[in-house]
């Protein structure tokens, strides 16, 4: 009875990983982004940087694109428009092109 018991809460719990992992690893590694989230959650940021290469930033989807868009307006780079999941900007004549992917149902991670 205890065996059949454990053989069936393994089935369980094997089944619950790959649901999950699908989410958790859809942006490669998730220690940052969980990282970033508990930063988000402790702080009063809008928007944190949560890897240098490449450069990827996280904020909460309840927020919109207004944290990304200050964030690049502080280093010079101006909205232009959305094309879909792009935000193109400019600066001096220059592009830069950051894509925004829905991480969970809570959060955005913003490619760089």
């Amino acid at each position: 009875m205890k065996r059949t018991i454990l053989i069936l809460l393994s089935v369980f719990i094997l089944l619950g990983l790959i649901i999950v992992s699908s989410v958790l690893f859809q942006e490669g590694n998730p220690i940052p982004i969980l990282k970033g989230i508990v930063e988000l959650s402790s702080s009063d940021d809008k928007i944190i940087q949560i890897s240098e290469t490449p450069q990827r930033y996280l904020s909460k989807t309840n927020v919109g694109n207004a944290p990304l868009i200050e964030l690049m307006d502080k280093e010079g780079w101006k909205f232009v428009e959305q094309l879909g999941a792009g935000y193109i900007f400019s600066k001096d004549g220059d592009r830069l092109i950051i894509t925004g992917v829905q991480y969970s149902g809570e959060y955005i991670v913003w490619k760089r």
